[in-house]
Formats: structure tokens, C-alpha cells, sequence
């Protein structure tokens, strides 16, 4: 397994007068106000996906376990986590930000590389999904939302548990050469919680079918493209009590090498070829001092890309790092009122044989407010940045929850966003740009949005032995001076520009549910997300690359079923895209799991189909693998 192998292997509430850091439940999120609140008083939509929902799903990546879930629209551009674009809610790729354990850890080359992910999916303890802006909070880029990774060594790690040891992991090969495995294991230590991941893949790839058509009618050679791939990743992380405190650290490295065939371009030259390489590290402190509960974090990331065209291209070769540091904290003034602020600074820059050597710095400071009358919440907050992309901004942002009745909750929101361009965005060149390529322009200005929605959630069902929750959520959002590729004629280039105003307006329709019935288990999770985007201001023989490649119709779905020792699990994505350069499509992977009758352990034998029916479609330019078997075993102890 070639130069990766190795590296699998060495690792095989509302406002209340009482606060402290535990472990989160379901009904706790801390990604609205980054400390931990009821999820039901908050006024923004926010699904949370437990460890438990993971290891159901058919998935094997960060990228395949968000496409799946309502909420998120995931553009895959390769099999198995290799390569994804996350948006939510219309949103470009770049208008999405990723937390682990609450560190900022997006790229600030582009947001084509969010799914460089680090950590293994065993060690991942929960997800939560924030739908709606979050500048207030996070600064900028959280226009569409936030993905927030919290693991086994951070923010939902628990502590103080009796001495032991726990692991859990998965092997599994099939079609095109595949072989992959995922592992962690943890041990708590004198009340210390230590953790170690590893993840390893890689399939010779299958020969795809090229696009049946493509952007003007251009029609590429046939069966020129592959999906082969290889990468690792491998994590360790801490979390103890120092004192009155709580310090809990991470390291982790991810490597990967693939077919990148059509990932950026449409020509029937594109036969590339593209490495990554991404170190992360972060820490941090936390504690209670009487009503205040307060944490310093601080995070590192450095990512290096080689991109190949073809074998008679020079390769483009770009290294970027990225620091942050935040300090926040949350005062309980009373039963009803809580206050916190918080302050960050963030640096980064890149190295780049195509771009160019370049650098800026970052810093804002926030604070808000939390209000309880009675069934009813009030969550405030405003931020200020100052950035060399954009100056000086202000972003505020307010929300309001009412508990209606002990089932029913109506919500609504409003909050502005900014976003400052990538790198690639400002500095991408090229020597001799042909159609239809990408050129950066450094001369971009931020975009800037208002975002408003309104919902209600009711908890119909909330039995042991059943549940039934329903979501509706009308949203908004009016941005100007969009950063998108845009050109003038077929024959031109995609050349960097803000593309004046657009407003989206859309709808999402969740319904969760689960039964039991004896030795019989019975659960679903499906949505809908309707979109409906226009650019304002925009030539009509303008085209612009990414703006519009939102699903204009979106259906994700999990089906479980379980009988005794087996179970299946269907993940389901229908999707109609806002473009004629991409067709509709559907596609169903399917697990089914057989237990095993060991004692002490949780040992299933699994067998799985992506792309059930061999369904032939394409994310943007990229075409994607047709049907592919897996034969595997998960193990839990």
C-alpha cells in the first residue's frame, strides 16, 4: 500500500445560575455562542449527528457523512472523502466555515480544500450542523453556515470517568483495489483522557465515462477518466484536568494523492494528477471562575498542494499556513441574563510557485447577550473585524426562540455576514490563459450578505421506544458583490469578480424518526431544501462558474432497519441542480451489517454498495464513480 501505509499502521442550557464544562448531550450545542447552550434556546437551525448515527451510515469521510444529512449540499469531485465542496443554503464553497472542537481550520488558499480532514472518522464524537450566518461569532466566512467537528479528545470528550480503555474500528476491500481501514482507541487515565486514530485508503480507481455534455456543447473524449486514489491520516489528542482547569491538545496529519481528472476544468487535455499534504495542531484551556466560564484556544494548519495538469505540465505547487487565537468567556449574570465576549487574531499566508508569496493578518472582537422571559429566548450579538481584505466591519446578529408548549418551539433569526476573498480568488494566474481557465484578480473587494429565517421544530414523539421530530425553516439571503469566476463569452476565461447582488430564498423540511418493536428497529432521517437564487445586475452573456451550482431541489435521507443481529442502512441523495451545466440526479449507497455472537465485543461482518444503481452523474465538472462493492468488518469494545 505504497508510501501510506506505514502511517496507518503506527497508529493502528438556558442562562442558569450553575455552569460547567461536561460532556455535551444531544440537547446541548455550542456552536451558536462557542460555550454550551440548550439547543432549545436557540433561535437558528442546528441538527447534531451523534457517534451512534455515524457508525450506522454508509460512509467512510467528513464530505460523505455531511452529504447525506439535511442541510448540507455536498459537490463531491472523487470516491471516498477525496476531494468535496460543502455549501449550505446556496452558499459558495468559500462561505462555509469548519470548527474542530471549536478552532478554525478552513484554508486560506480555498475552500476546494476544506475536506483535507485530519482526523479519522472514529474518532469523531458528534457533528453539529449550524444552518444560517454566524459572523457574529466566528468572523468571516460563515455566510451559509457552520460545520462543527468535535472528537474524542475536545469539546465532547468527558472526564472524570473510571480507568479504562475503549476502541473501535473498521476494514474493508472491494472493487478497483480497494483497501481501507478506520481506528481509534482511548484510555482514560487517572481521570485524563487519551486518544489515537488512524485512517487508510486507496483503490487503483475505476475508468469512468466522461460527461455526456459539457458547459457550450463541448463533448470530451470517452472513458478518459479515473478515480484512483490513495491517503492516510493519523491523529493523537489529550484532555485532562490541570488544577481547576481543563487543557486538551491535538496533533494530526493527513496525506493524499489522486486522480484529479476534471476537478477544476472541462478540457479533454485534463488527465491530472494532485497531492496534499495537511499538519494540524491545537490546544486548549478552560475553567470556571464562580458564574463565568471562559476558554483560550489556538490552532495551526499548514497545507501543501502539488497539481499536475498533465505529464507534460509543470507542476503548480503551493504551501499555505494559517494561526489563530481566541479567548471567550460566558458570565451568568442571573437565571434570566447571561453576557459573553471574546476576542481572535488570525494570520496566515502562502507560497506559491503560480501566486506568488503573500500574507495578512486578521483580528475582531464580539460580544453578546442572552435573555430568558419566560418560554422565551433572546440571544444577541455583535462583532467587529478588522482585516486588509475588507477594513472595518461590523457584524451583528440576533435570534429568538419560544417554547410554545413542551413539544413545540417557533424560532427566528437575522444577521449579516462577510466573506474576504481566497488567495486563489485575488492572486491565480496563468501564463498563457486559455477558455474557460481561472485568473484571479487582486483587485476584489469582500461580499457582504444579510441573512434572515424563521422556523419552528416540534417534538411530537419522545418516548424510549420512539421519536418523531419535524423542522420547517423559511430562510433568506441578500448578498452583494458575490466573489465568484465569471466570463464574457465562451471563448474567454473565468476571471475573478463580485458579481454585484444576489438574493436566495429557499425552504427546508426535516422529518426524524425511530421505533422500536421488540427485536425490530425502525429509524429515518430525511429533508428538503428548496432554492431559489437570481443575480441581480448581471449581463446576460455573463457566466458565472459557481454561483448558481446550488441544488435547486434537494433530498438527503438515512433509512436504518434492524432485525436481531442485522441491519441495513440506505443513504439516499436526490438532487436537481439551479444549472444546465449539471444534470439531475439520484444515488443510494447501502450497508447491511451482520452481528457477531462475541461477548464483550460489538463485532459486525459488512457488505456495502455505493452508487446502488450504477447511476452516471457528475458534481460541477467531475465525473463520479458508477458501482462499487465493499466487503468489510466493524468491531466496537
Amino acid at each position: 500500500m505504497r508510501r501510506l501505509l506505514p502511517l496507518f499502521l503506527f497508529v493502528c442550557v438556558p442562562a442558569s445560575a450553575q455552569i460547567s464544562p461536561v460532556v455535551l448531550p444531544d440537547s446541548v450545542v455550542v456552536t451558536a455562542s462557542r460555550l454550551p447552550q440548550s439547543a432549545r434556546t436557540v433561535g437558528q437551525a442546528i441538527r447534531v449527528v451523534t457517534a451512534a448515527e455515524i457508525a450506522a451510515l454508509p460512509v467512510a469521510s467528513v464530505d460523505e457523512l455531511l452529504r447525506g444529512r439535511a442541510g448540507a449540499d455536498v459537490l463531491s469531485r472523487g470516491p471516498f472523502g477525496v476531494q468535496s465542496d460543502f455549501t449550505i443554503r446556496g452558499s459558495t464553497f468559500n462561505g462555509i466555515l469548519l470548527l474542530i472542537d471549536g478552532v478554525r481550520f478552513n484554508d486560506p488558499m480555498t475552500g476546494h480544500f476544506l475536506s483535507d480532514f485530519p482526523i479519522p472518522l472514529s474518532e469523531i464524537v458528534r457533528v453539529e450542523l449550524l444552518r444560517g450566518p454566524a459572523a457574529a461569532e466566528y468572523g468571516a466566512d460563515a455566510v451559509g453556515g457552520v460545520i462543527h467537528i468535535q472528537t474524542q479528545a475536545g469539546l465532547a470528550a468527558p472526564l472524570g470517568e473510571p480507568d479504562g480503555a475503549g476502541g473501535r474500528g473498521t476494514i474493508s476491500g472491494g472493487s478497483y483495489g480497494l483497501a481501507m481501514g478506520d481506528a481509534a482507541a482511548w484510555a482514560s487515565v487517572g481521570g485524563a483522557r487519551y486518544t489515537a486514530a488512524a485512517a487508510y485508503a486507496e483503490a487503483n480507481g475505476q475508468t469512468i465515462p466522461s460527461l455526456k455534455t459539457l458547459p457550450d456543447g463541448v463533448t470530451p473524449e470517452p472513458a478518459t477518466a479515473r478515480a484512483g486514489f490513495e491517503r492516510g491520516a493519523a491523529t493523537v489528542g489529550l484532555r485532562q484536568q490541570v488544577g481547576s482547569m481543563t487543557l486538551s491538545a491535538r496533533a494530526a496529519f493527513d496525506a493524499r494523492e489522486f486522480d484529479a481528472v476534471r476537478f477544476y476544468t472541462s478540457f479533454a487535455s485534463d488527465t491530472a494528477r494532485e497531492q496534499t499534504q495537511t499538519l494540524w495542531l491545537q490546544a486548549a484551556l478552560e475553567g470556571v471562575a464562580g458564574r463565568t466560564l471562559w476558554r483560550v484556544q489556538a490552532g495551526a494548519r499548514r497545507h501543501e498542494d502539488t497539481y499536475r495538469y498533465n505529464p507534460s505540465a509543470s507542476a503548480n505547487e503551493h504551501t499555505t499556513r494559517q494561526a489563530t487565537l481566541t479567548a471567550h468567556a460566558r458570565r451568568v449574570v442571573s437565571n434570566t441574563v447571561s453576557l459573553h465576549a471574546g476576542a481572535d487574531a488570525l494570520a496566515r499566508d502562502i507560497a506559491s510557485n503560480n501566486m506568488g508569496d503573500h500574507g495578512d493578518v486578521v483580528g475582531g472582537a464580539w460580544g453578546g447577550a442572552t435573555l430568558r422571559i419566560a418560554d422565551a429566548t433572546l440571544n444577541a450579538r455583535l462583532r467587529a473585524d478588522y482585516a486588509e481584505a475588507y477594513g472595518f466591519e461590523l457584524t451583528p446578529a440576533i435570534d429568538a426562540i419560544w417554547n410554545a408548549s413542551p413539544t413545540v418551539d417557533l424560532r427566528a433569526a437575522v444577521g449579516r455576514s462577510v466573506r474576504a476573498p481566497t488567495f486563489v480568488e485575488r492572486y491565480f494566474n496563468t501564463v498563457a490563459p486559455r477558455p474557460n481557465q481561472d485568473l484571479g484578480n487582486p483587485d476584489l473587494t469582500a461580499e457582504r450578505a444579510w441573512s434572515a429565517e424563521v422556523g419552528t421544530d416540534a417534538y411530537l414523539i419522545r418516548a424510549r421506544d420512539a421519536r418523531l421530530t419535524l423542522r420547517a425553516t423559511l430562510f433568506y439571503r441578500d448578498v452583494d458583490n458575490l466573489i465568484d469566476f465569471a466570463r464574457s463569452s465562451p471563448n474567454a476565461v473565468f476571471f475573478a469578480d463580485n458579481l454585484r447582488n444576489v438574493q436566495t430564498t429557499g425552504g427546508e423540511a426535516e422529518v426524524s424518526a425511530y421505533r422500536t418493536l421488540g427485536r425490530v428497529g425502525l429509524s429515518a432521517d430525511v429533508g428538503y431544501t428548496y432554492l431559489d437564487a437570481t443575480i441581480d445586475g448581471l449581463a446576460e452573456d455573463v457566466q458565472a462558474k459557481y454561483a448558481l451550482t446550488s441544488a435547486r431541489h434537494l433530498v438527503q435521507a438515512h433509512l436504518h432497519a434492524s432485525l436481531g443481529r442485522i441491519g441495513v442502512g440506505v443513504q439516499s441523495v436526490a438532487r436537481t441542480p439551479d444549472s444546465d451545466v449539471i444534470d439531475a440526479y439520484m444515488v443510494h449507497n447501502v450497508r447491511a451489517a451482520f452481528a457477531l455472537p462475541l461477548t464483550g465485543v460489538d463485532a459486525r461482518l459488512t457488505l456495502e454498495v455505493r452508487n446502488l444503481l450504477d447511476e452516471d452523474y457528475a458534481d460541477l465538472f467531475a465525473p463520479m464513480p458508477g458501482r462499487w462493492w465493499l466487503f468489510g468488518a466493524r468491531m466496537a469494545f
